[in-house]
C-alpha cells in the first residue's frame, strides 16, 4: 500500500491567498500545528486545484467541509478540547422568515458537537468577511481513521481524492496516490471499492455538486457489487462507525443516479420492487388517482424502448 502513496512538500505553485487564509485562520493552525491534524477529503482536492475556498467552504448553496484527520487518539482528544474550551453560542437575527447569522469576533468556534455518526466532532469557524456571512464547519475524524495519512487515505471511496495536507517540521506537506495524480484533470470519479455504506450517496453528491460529469469505465463494476451487497442487506451492520437505519437501496441517491443513469441497464434487475414512489394524477375536478411507480422497472421499460427505436 505505501508504495501506492507519494509523501512529498508542497510546491510554490499550490500557495495561494485562498490557502493562506486557511492556513492561518487561529483554530486550523492550532489543528495542524499543535494537534498534528491533516486536511483531506474534497477540501484538499480544492486546495490543489486553487479553487475559491471561500465559495466552497462559506457559501449557502451545498458547501463543503474542513475535513481534519488524526494519527492517533491524542492528537485527536486535545483538538476536541480545545474546540470545546474555544466554542460559544451562535447569534441569530430573524430577518422576515430567515434566519440569519451574526458574526461575533470575539467567539472563534460555534455549534461544538459529535456527528450523529459518532464518527466525527465538529464545529464551525468563522472567516473573514469577503468569504461570505457563512460559518466554515470542521470535523475532527476519529475512529478507525486514525493513523499516517496512506492509511485513511487507502480507505476513501474514489481515488480522486486520496490526497492529504498537513505539516512536517514546519512545512506544509503533502500526501498522494498515484492514481490521485493520474486523475488530477479528470472530471471522471474512479471508484475503488463498494465496502462503503455511504457510496452512493457520496457518488451523487460529486456527480451533483462537485463538477465531476461521470465515472471511470473501471467504476461500473464497484456499482454492481454495492447494489448486491445493499441488495442482500449487508450495510444493515455499522460498518467503519456508519449505520444506515433505513433501506440502502431505497434511498434517494440511489433514486437520482437511476434516472440520470449512472446505474446501468443491466444492474436494474438487482432494484426491481425495491424503489417505489407514490403520485396522485389528477382526474376531473374533484377526483385523483394514485399512481404507484417502481423507478427501476420503469427506467428498464424506458431504456429497452429507447434501444429497440435505434
Amino acid at each position: 500500500m505505501k508504495n501506492n502513496f507519494i509523501y512529498r512538500i508542497a510546491s510554490k505553485n499550490e500557495y495561494y491567498k485562498d490557502l493562506d487564509t486557511l492556513l492561518n485562520h487561529n483554530v486550523i493552525k492550532y489543528f495542524m500545528k499543535d494537534c498534528n491534524a491533516m486536511i483531506s477529503g474534497g477540501l484538499a482536492e480544492k486546495i490543489f486545484k486553487r479553487v475559491d475556498l471561500g465559495n466552497y467552504l462559506c457559501s449557502d448553496d451545498y458547501n463543503g467541509d474542513i475535513d481534519l484527520y488524526f494519527r492517533n487518539n491524542n492528537d485527536h482528544q486535545k483538538a476536541m478540547n480545545y474546540a470545546k474550551k474555544m466554542a460559544g453560542e451562535p447569534r441569530h437575527l430573524l430577518c422576515g422568515e430567515r434566519e440569519t447569522y451574526v458574526p461575533q469576533p470575539d467567539i472563534e468556534i460555534v455549534n461544538a458537537e459529535w456527528s450523529c455518526t459518532k464518527i466525527s466532532f465538529e464545529g464551525h469557524i468563522q472567516f473573514q468577511k469577503d468569504w461570505g456571512q457563512w460559518r466554515a464547519k470542521f470535523q475532527l475524524v476519529g475512529g478507525k481513521f486514525f493513523g499516517k495519512p496512506s492509511k485513511f487515505l487507502a480507505s476513501y471511496d474514489f481515488a480522486n481524492l486520496q490526497r492529504c495536507y498537513f505539516y512536517k517540521d514546519d512545512l506544509l506537506a503533502v500526501c498522494e496516490s498515484k492514481r490521485c495524480i493520474e486523475l488530477s484533470d479528470s472530471k471522471l470519479l474512479d471508484i475503488r471499492h463498494s465496502q462503503s455504506p455511504m457510496m452512493m450517496h457520496r457518488l451523487n453528491k460529486y456527480l451533483k455538486y462537485r463538477g465531476y460529469v461521470g465515472i471511470t469505465p473501471g467504476s461500473k463494476e464497484h456499482i454492481t457489487d454495492w447494489l448486491i451487497r445493499a441488495r442482500a442487506g449487508m450495510f444493515r451492520e455499522k460498518i467503519d462507525g456508519i449505520q444506515l437505519f433505513s433501506d440502502a437501496v431505497d434511498s434517494p441517491p440511489v433514486e437520482m443516479l437511476v434516472r440520470s443513469g449512472v446505474v446501468e441497464t443491466k444492474d436494474l434487475v438487482l432494484l426491481i420492487g425495491k424503489i417505489i414512489r407514490y403520485r396522485t394524477k389528477r382526474r376531473g375536478y374533484q377526483y385523483h388517482d394514485t399512481v404507484v411507480e417502481d423507478i427501476a422497472l420503469e427506467a428498464l421499460k424506458s431504456r429497452l424502448k429507447i434501444d429497440n427505436e435505434l
